[in-house]
Formats: structure tokens, C-alpha cells, sequence
């Protein structure tokens, strides 16, 4: 799933970026952000996934999207997985 176009979007005029498939906004350092998300929640029950990978999702893009409401939104994400570890578990 990496893809590198982004890194080129600035100085190639034809480039259109794929906000479906790879938008900037996850792209933005070595590995894309779904590659990170998957490789850390892949051990995890299904509810404390989910939540880790908005955690993550919103922490890798807050400085290319919405800043500090990304931030708010992991800060919640991150409290939800907290409640549901407490509640169930780690595993």
C-alpha cells in the first residue's frame, strides 16, 4: 500500500492527488498511515483495533488536516480505548 505520488505533487504540475486511496494527509512520512495502523492492530480484539487505529489515524495527521480538533478527536479515541481495556482487558 505505499505509495510515494504525494511526495512528488509539488513539483510534478500534472499530478492530481487520490484523496480516496492515498490523500496527502496520511502520506506524509516514510510509510503510509494504513500500513502503520494494520501492523499495530492486527493482535488486538476487535473494539481496542478499531479504537488504536483512530488514535493513530488522527495523531499522523493533525498537522496536515485539522490540528488541534485532530488532536482532540485521539485525545477521545484514546480515552475510549482506555475505558474498554479497563472494562475487558487487554486481550
Amino acid at each position: 500500500m505505499q505509495i510515494w505520488g504525494c511526495l512528488n505533487m509539488k513539483y510534478d504540475t500534472n499530478y492530481t492527488e487520490d484523496m480516496v486511496n492515498s490523500p496527502s494527509h496520511y502520506t506524509q512520512g516514510k510509510y503510509e498511515t494504513i500500513d502503520i495502523i494494520l501492523d499495530m492492530v492486527k493482535h488486538l480484539p476487535g473494539d481496542q483495533g478499531y479504537l488504536l487505529g483512530n488514535v493513530i489515524k488522527y495523531l499522523a495527521r493533525y498537522h496536515f488536516k485539522n490540528g488541534l480538533e485532530d488532536l482532540e478527536k485521539a485525545q477521545k479515541y484514546l480515552s475510549w480505548l482506555a475505558e474498554e481495556v479497563a472494562e475487558h482487558g487487554q486481550n
